[in-house]
């Protein structure tokens, strides 16, 4: 890897808030109730505003390092100067990486984890001020990819993200990339939890001063805990 440590020193600007989870964790929802309810700006999932196409070519390896680069200025294209509440983020290249290509294709990963790594350093993708995780396992998950029928993993070529083995590996790269993620603060919500409640939550986080020039990302501590529970696999 290039850099242990990817340190991005900033001053403080417009508060970016990055909301993940696994398909189905009920993202989308909360940020749709945050608009409608508190008039807070969020950008749509990253699959939702034309990265399909990218996230297909990115599972093949033939065509991941090129779709990465697409993945890159389409990340720089969902960059906004105001406060937001982002649908998925960058780290969900970096959670592909682990849970797609590190068993088979561990080139393939290394070349995404330091390839991301550059353009963090480069800042042409910029690190949030918090990140909220929404939490669901993997059958609760794909229960409710089911019972919606549609979206991104619907698609033909996206059949692998209603597969409960992806699922569980997504989880296992979602949490390694979120240990990976140093001082930035991180709140964890059940799933499980209304929608208004959970709404709540994000907007405690969202009215909260960060220092966001601690914001650091270690990719190495990320490509080892990765290759370690790669051995389980």
């Amino acid at each position: 890897m290039s850099s242990a440590i990817v340190d991005v020193s900033k001053p403080a600007g417009p508060k970016r808030v990055f909301l993940e989870g696994l398909p189905g964790a009920g993202k989308s929802t909360l940020c749709r109730r945050l608009q409608e309810r508190d008039g807070v700006n969020y950008v749509p999932e990253v699959y939702d505003t034309g990265a399909i196409e990218i996230a297909k070519d990115y599972i093949i390896p033939s065509t991941a390092s090129s779709a990465l680069a697409r993945a890159i200025e389409f990340e720089r294209g969902r960059h906004v100067d105001h406060d937001a509440v982002f649908d998925r983020s960058f780290l969900t290249w970096l959670v592909l990486a682990g849970a797609i290509h590190i068993e088979d294709r561990p080139d393939v990963f290394e070349e995404s984890v330091e390839t991301i790594g550059k353009a963090i350093d480069d800042r042409r993708i910029l690190l949030p001020s918090a990140i909220v995780y929404l939490e669901a396992d993997p059958a609760t998950s794909l229960a409710r990819q089911s019972s919606r029928g549609a979206g991104a993993t619907s698609e033909p070529g996206m059949e692998i993200f209603s597969d409960i083995k992806t699922l569980q590996r997504l989880r296992v790269a979602d949490r390694a990339i979120l240990d990976s993620c140093c001082d930035i603060p991180l709140l964890v919500i059940d799933g499980r939890l209304p929608t208004e409640a959970a709404a709540d939550s994000v907007l405690g986080v969202m009215s909260t001063e960060h220092d966001t020039t601690a914001s650091k990302i270690n990719l190495d501590l990320y490509a080892q805990k990765m290759f370690s529970v790669r051995r389980q696999w």
